[in-house]
């Protein structure tokens, strides 16, 4: 079933369909190959049919393609007039939605529009044209409640619930569609269900039937209207959707008594809702004194009919056109109903199906297609008998833009614009911007300075947003920057980390120098461990002897003296091998790694408006090149030093041991002489120095690193700034940013759809108060009490003449209410007005009604005017601020508000953040 243009959209997926990659399928819908293809062994259900989706043939070798085609033109241009839609996605607020679905901006407060008329007078048939669908039961019993959502796609959902006290949700005894029909022992408890839209009218329905069946006493009488309070919902959901509540009252009736009582009872609740736009619809041969709907709006809902429109249906049906629409044209009640007119022709009933035949012929899928394009058709018809009829009536000039489901559709588009005014609009405007302000920041935080290709979708929304601003709030988008400027800036930035790393990598240094020299002490430690040990074994070793000499005493103590040598010689070899170790781990980087990573981990954790951790190919191409010089010019210089150490110090073990005990020196003697056999030899680390080897080698090595110039490294690791850098930002970067910037566009987008509603409203106050109000008017008759000068100044005001943007008013308690209300209302309707300053006006005073008709009037100004920059209040009695300030709140440009009370002399400011640009100062 064909409901809108959002043909244009793929309904399983909610993405716009791609007119070279579109398939139709057999349910009449157009859908993207790749959703299809996404089926896997769980086929896609259609929304049309609630069966599995199966393509027909290619949208581009189909004749279809072309419906396709237009279908995406139509729905991507606006239409000729604004003013006249053509269908009820056509003036919603397009990219705002989306907006409000993302929960960006606060959600607008839903439309009721509630059709009344009599039976067969084709209420139901105009809420259908509407939404260029056939689903609503004929000579409905029960109200049926239509809610537009702006949303996700998905198919209908049905609800029955109260409509007054708890407005409780009644269980659906009907099988669930939701693409298949639910077992009966499923069913308990089930309150809503989604229906296939083939299956739609039929659901509805049947559940009006049995709602009515409960009532009944007598299943076989003429069913009587339901008194249990009851309403069927239907919710449509689409981001093409405005928000839009349509209300289907059951037709009026004369017979029996009963059922006209409780249809006037029902329609006086829906009346009494909030937002209420009634819609009379009544047949064109109708006589409008005789309409009783349009009585029972006079007699009971009188405050209600400005906010009305009528529309006249059948008037195809009628051979007298010229003469009834004449006639209707010169009746005064026509004057009482606010938002107007329209004339509609009704649907002809067409076919069951359409010319072709089913594709498999088993009617199932293929007898929903046809019912959908059958829709089209009539549709169509009835869109070609009312221009037919307005090319006949063209001579009757009130009849011009009336006739159509243009005509209704423009009414309609004016009701949501009158309830946005007053409770979306300026909120949604400060969102907007408050939103794009936080964007914008995070932007800024991936830094400002980048060369990758801005969107040009973001940059035209961005110039579109800005000339229709009202108050020219700019946030520029960033501008790339060239790619030699960048380097620079990276360069520098990369420098100054380096610098600022000075102090930690000199640390770095000192620690390792100081881990290496801990290594050697350890050792020398367990060399004099080893050493002690030996010796305190040849100490027991001789007292469990008995101290017993015998003649093989010499040849002992020769053997003893060859072990102390051996000893020697592998501690030694430990003491060596450490040092060799120790200029082996220098040469192999051990500081050159450590720096390198300190810089690197600072650069990657840079806060500046660089943000150096962006580009990780720079980043560890630094580090490579950084740890080559510190390996060339730090840890190289150290490993030679500590080989200058070995050669001094280790390389001979005479320096290192000396033997105790005997009156020959080790490595002197290879036999110690008879003469020194009575005493015991020992073997003694002891290396000539006043301090250990470790603590020997750190000074070495410290006085090695003093020698080291770290601002040279420096300068040669940058010394050409032009050398090839690798700018190239990581992946997460850039897709942050992509996605920032289509964040920003999507809200620029919204705020086009605001600001274009706002310009519009404006437009349209000014027409209605340009239609009651001539320049001649403005004239001391009408303004008593205001000086001539003044009086100029608000005619150039009414002229909108550009020069003239601030004015003062003295509206003391002599002047008029009524000469306030006109005053203000000049200003009001004016382009250009940037500064007011009012003196001496009481919003408290009322009028002869009872009415604050000053504070009315300054709120109906900051609600409608678009320019106003500054509001002086100059010894104004406001009877408090608070009103005020939620009328600032409601204009889209002034922003700050300055009170202070009689005994203080000081200013109380109050800065808003989300509202930035103007300020209102009372005195």
């Amino acid at each position: 079933m064909s409901l809108h243009k959002s043909l244009a959209v793929d309904q399983l997926s909610g993405q716009p369909l791609d007119p070279s990659n579109a398939i139709r399928a057999k349910d009449g819908r157009f859908y993207n190959a790749s959703t299809l293809g996404k089926a896997g062994e769980d086929p896609l259900l259609s929304l049309v049919t609630g069966h599995p989706v199966e393509p027909a043939v290619a949208g581009g070798e189909d004749a279809d393609a072309a419906m396709l085609v237009q279908d995406l033109e139509d729905l991507v241009a606006p239409p000729a007039d604004a003013r006249k839609p053509h269908t009820v996605h056509d003036f919603v607020l397009r990219h705002a939605q989306e907006l409000m679905i993302n929960e960006v901006l606060p959600s607008t407060e839903p439309t009721r529009l509630v059709f009344i008329g009599n039976q067969l007078d084709g209420v139901s048939t105009c809420i259908e044209r509407l939404l260029h669908a056939h689903f609503l039961p004929q000579d409905t019993r029960v109200p049926i409640v239509i809610n537009l959502v702006p949303g996700a796609v998905s198919a209908p959902r049905i609800t029955q619930r109260r409509r007054t006290g708890a407005r409780e949700e009644i269980p659906l005894a009907l099988p669930v569609y939701d693409g298949r029909h639910t077992p009966a022992a499923a069913r308990d408890g089930v309150t809503s269900d989604h229906v296939p839209w083939a299956a739609l009218k039929t659901a509805l329905t049947q559940r009006a039937k049995l709602l009515l069946e409960t009532v009944n006493a007598d299943p076989g009488a003429t069913p009587r209207f339901i008194h249990t309070d009851a309403e069927i919902v239907v919710r449509l959901s689409s981001p093409a959707y405005p928000h839009l509540t349509l209300v289907d009252v059951p037709g009026r009736a004369v017979h029996p008594p009963s059922y006209l009582a409780a249809v006037e009872d029902v329609m006086h609740a829906y009346l009494k809702q909030d937002h209420v736009f009634p819609v009379v619809v009544a047949r064109a041969t109708s006589t409008l004194n005789n309409v009783a709907a349009i009585s029972l709006l006079q007699q009971h809902h009188s405050h209600l009919l400005p906010r009305s429109s009528i529309v006249f249906t059948r008037v195809d049906m009628d051979r007298r056109a010229d003469d009834t629409l004449t006639a209707l044209l010169r009746s005064d009640l026509l004057e009482y109903f606010g938002f107007g007119f329209a004339v509609l022709a009704s649907p002809r009933t067409a076919p069951a199906r359409h010319d072709g035949s089913d594709a498999d012929g088993d009617g199932d899928d293929d007898a929903s297609a046809a019912a959908a394009r059958c829709d089209h058709r009539v549709y169509a018809q009835a869109g070609e008998e009312e221009e037919r009829i307005a090319a006949e009536l063209a001579h009757i000039e009130a009849l011009e833009g009336k006739v159509g489901i243009g005509s209704l559709l423009a009414i309609v588009k004016r009701k949501c614009e009158d309830t946005l005014l007053h409770t979306w609009v300026a909120h949604a405007y400060h969102a907007a911007h408050a939103r794009r302000q936080h964007l914008h920041a995070q932007l800024l935080e991936l830094s400002p300075y980048f060369t990758t290709t801005m969107p040009a979708s973001s940059k035209d929304w961005r110039a579109r947003a800005m000339e229709a601003e009202p108050c020219k709030r700019d946030l520029p988008l960033p501008e790339t920057t060239p790619e030699l400027l960048l380097r620079t800036y990276v360069v520098e930035r990369a420098e100054e980390i380096l610098n600022a790393c000075k102090h930690s990598m000199h640390a770095c240094v000192l620690r390792r120098i100081n881990e290496l020299a801990t290594e050697l002490e350890r050792a020398e430690a367990s060399i004099e461990r080893e050493l002690a040990q030996h010796e305190e074994e040849e100490r027991e070793s001789a007292a469990n002897s008995g101290g017993d000499g015998d003649d093989d005493g010499s040849a002992g103590d020769a053997q003893a003296i060859v072990e102390k040598m051996q000893m020697a010689r592998r501690c030694h070899k430990k003491i060596a091998s450490r040092v060799d170790d120790i200029a082996a781990k220098l040469r192999a980087g051990a500081n050159a790694d450590a720096l390198a990573t300190i810089v690197s981990r600072a650069l990657e954790a840079d806060n500046s408006d660089v943000k150096m951790h962006r580009f990780a190919a720079l980043i560890a191409n630094t580090r490579s090149d950084l740890r080559s010089l510190l390996l060339e010019r730090v840890d190289a210089v150290l490993a030679d030093a500590a080989v200058e150490f070995a050669d001094t110090y280790t390389r001979d073990a005479r320096k290192l041991f000396t033997f105790t005990g005997s009156k020959f020196v080790a490595f002197e003697h290879a036999t110690p002489s008879p003469a020194s056999a009575y005493t015991s030899t020992s073997v003694r680390y002891d290396p000539p120095t006043s301090e250990s080897l470790a603590q020997k080698l750190r000074f070495h090595l410290v006085a090695a690193m003093m020698d080291v110039d770290f601002d040279d490294i420096h300068a040669t690791l940058f010394a050409d700034l032009n050398r090839p850098l690798d700018l190239t930002e990581k992946d997460g970067v850039e897709d942050t940013r992509l996605a920032l910037l289509l964040d920003m566009e999507r809200v620029d987008r919204g705020l086009v759809d605001i600001n274009t509603l706002h310009a519009l409203l404006q437009t349209n106050k000014q027409e209605e108060y340009f239609a009651n109000t001539v320049l001649d008017d403005i004239s001391p008759e009408f303004f008593e009490g205001v000086g001539e000068s003044t009086l100029q100044q608000l005619r150039f005001f009414f002229q909108q003449d550009p020069s003239f943007t601030s004015i003062t008013l003295t509206l003391g308690d002599e002047i008029p209410a009524e000469t306030v209300i006109n005053a203000l209302g000049v200003l009001c309707v004016s382009k250009h007005l940037t500064e007011l300053t009012v003196h001496s006006l009481d919003f408290t005073r009322k009028d002869d009604a009872g009415d604050l008709f000053a504070k009315e009037a300054l709120k109906e100004l900051l609600l409608y005017s678009r320019t106003l920059r500054t509001l002086t209040l100059v010894s104004c009695q406001c009877g408090g601020t608070g009103w005020l300030d939620a009328a600032l709140r409601h204009n889209v440009s002034v922003t700050t508000l300055q009170t202070r009370h009689e005994d203080e002399p000081e200013f109380l400011v109050t800065k808003r953040e989300d509202f930035q640009d103007t300020q209102a100062v009372v005195y």
